[in-house]
């Protein structure tokens, strides 16, 4: 099998390499009206080829992957006194 992102033999669908490089990648929190915040953990430009798989038969293993990946930074960086609801959002209906 080959990384869905970079394409080099790897048995999971993001290779190490890869993998290390996202989570490498700083947490970005943006203020809406008020107090609601959003949190993103990659720039778009690095997992671009990435959300483009969503269609194809591996997207659902990508996805899951870039999940695994973002919880964990979120996890190691934020801390909260109250329980918290992630919520996906994408920005894009199709």
């Amino acid at each position: 099998m080959r990384c869905a992102n970079c394409g080099h033999l790897s048995l999971a669908v993001i290779c190490k390499i890869c993998k290390d490089h996202l989570l490498s990648s700083p947490a970005r929190t943006r203020v809406l009206d008020g107090d609601f915040k959003i949190y993103s953990f990659f720039d778009y430009s690095e997992i671009k080829n990435l959300l483009h798989s969503k269609h194809l038969f591996h997207g659902s293993f990508v996805y899951g992957a870039l999940a695994n990946l973002s919880f964990k930074v979120f996890a190691r960086k934020f801390s909260f006194g109250s329980p918290v609801n992630a919520v996906p959002i994408a920005d894009r209906a199709t």
